[in-house]
This record gives structure tokens, C-alpha cells and sequence, in this order.
């Protein structure tokens, strides 16, 4: 195994993660590829996100983003092809197209940032973690072994902190991108659960859009993919490198 990675992939968390939900994926990665990852929450743009990982590494990388994170992913993907060689787009969307559904979505994200703002101790976050993974997305998750140790990472959030970053880079707030995906010449996998019926059908719509999107849906397997199935995951990313970019 080359010890020695030439592939740096900049990996981009979700919606209330960080960097310890890449950990195992990470683990079965290492030392076939640099990993970094970025919080979000030190930006409320696309700009800021750019320059830290510009001020990371001066080579091309590989990007990695988990629902929130990929749909910045590949917001960085259309913008910089030069800069971004190829990407790995996990629960991720494109956005919502219509207009009048990003709007209604901007209304529940406002709801949902009150909400966060609103909580007042451990007792409430537990609360509201509790409701928001119980959600049919998540279906499977809080049974799951790995959920007890999310969980417990989650009650150290700053649910402030994530309320401002769900204003700046919410589904309703950033643009749709269905439009540009035939646009994409960089090599793009789209993974997805197969219990989570939305994503996967999106997967596939991006497939179906775009020459360089493949689409992959992981069986038995919720949103929650880096908690559930890292393991498999990871070897996903490798055959993909592998066969795309031929760098390790």
C-alpha cells in the first residue's frame, strides 16, 4: 500500500457533524489518501469555504461531502473543475429546483434555526436530537450501534452556531443546481442509502443528468451512511479513485 498519498480529498461534514463522523471512513482510507477535513462552521460562504482549503493544500483534491457538505461540494465541483479533479457526493442533492419550494423550504429552515437558537441546556438539545433523528430519513439509525456515539457527540454541539450556518447554507437559501450538472467533466460518484428512498431516487436523476455522475446506492442502509456503513463506504471511495483517477 503506498504510504505515501498523492490524492488529498478534502472531506465536508453534515448538517450538526464535524470531523470526528468521518473517523472510520478515514481510518480504512489511510494510507492511500490525505484526508482533511473542514468544519462548516467557521464559513457563511462558498468564498471562505474555497480559500481554507486553497490555504490547506496548493495541489488539486478530491471532494468529499456528506449531505449539507456535498451539496457544497458540489457547488465547488461546477465552479472550479481546474481546482477540484473529482468528487464523492453522499446523501447529497443538487438542491430544489422550483423556486416556490425553496422558498417554502427557506420558511422551515427559519423555523429550524429559531428552534436551535431557542435551546436552553443539555436537557433541550437531548430533546431536540431525539425528534430530529427520529425522522423517516434516519430510518434504522437509533437502533444502530453507532448511534449511542453520534448521539453523545451531537450534545456537544453549538446548536447556536449551527443555527447560523443552516441561514447561510440551507437547501432553501443556496441555488439549485440541476441545471449545471451536464456541465460537470470531472468524475462524480453519487452514494446513497437504499432505505432512503428520496436520496437514492436523486442519485440516480443525477446519473441520469450527467455524463460523469455515477450513481451507487448502498443496501440496508439509511441517510445516515457514515455512521451506518462506513466500512463499505470507504471501499466504494477506493474502487472509485481507482478506476477514475488512477493516482494511487
Amino acid at each position: 500500500m503506498n504510504r505515501n498519498p498523492r490524492l488529498t480529498a478534502i472531506l465536508l461534514p453534515g448538517f450538526l457533524g464535524g470531523s470526528a463522523d468521518w473517523q472510520p471512513v478515514i481510518k480504512e482510507l489511510t494510507g492511500s489518501v490525505r484526508c482533511v477535513t473542514i468544519s462548516l462552521l467557521n464559513h457563511l460562504t462558498i468564498d471562505t469555504l474555497d480559500a481554507e482549503i486553497r490555504q490547506q493544500t496548493s495541489t488539486p483534491v478530491m471532494l468529499m461531502g456528506y449531505s449539507m457538505g456535498a451539496r457544497l461540494a458540489l457547488h465547488l465541483l461546477l465552479r472550479d473543475p481546474q481546482r477540484y479533479l473529482a468528487g464523492i457526493l453522499l446523501s447529497g442533492s443538487p438542491g430544489l429546483p422550483m423556486a416556490a419550494d425553496r422558498a417554502a423550504r427557506r420558511r422551515d429552515d427559519i423555523l429550524l434555526a429559531q428552534n436551535l437558537r431557542a435551546l436552553k441546556g443539555i436537557k433541550d438539545l437531548s430533546a431536540f436530537l431525539k425528534e430530529w433523528y427520529s425522522k423517516k430519513i434516519f430510518a434504522g439509525l437509533t437502533s444502530h450501534k453507532c448511534y449511542k456515539s453520534m448521539l453523545e457527540r451531537r450534545l456537544r454541539i453549538d446548536a447556536h452556531a449551527w443555527a447560523t450556518v443552516l441561514d447561510h447554507f440551507g437547501t432553501g437559501v443556496l441555488s439549485s443546481l440541476w441545471e449545471d450538472l451536464h456541465t460537470l467533466r470531472q468524475p462524480v460518484l453519487a452514494v446513497a442509502g437504499g432505505k432512503d428512498h428520496r436520496y437514492a431516487a436523486i442519485a440516480c436523476e443525477m446519473d441520469n443528468r450527467a455524463a460523469a455522475i455515477r450513481a451507487l446506492v448502498l443496501p440496508n442502509c439509511s441517510h445516515a451512511v457514515l455512521c451506518c456503513k462506513p466500512t463499505e463506504f470507504a471501499k466504494q471511495v477506493l474502487t472509485f479513485i481507482n478506476k477514475e483517477l488512477s493516482i494511487i
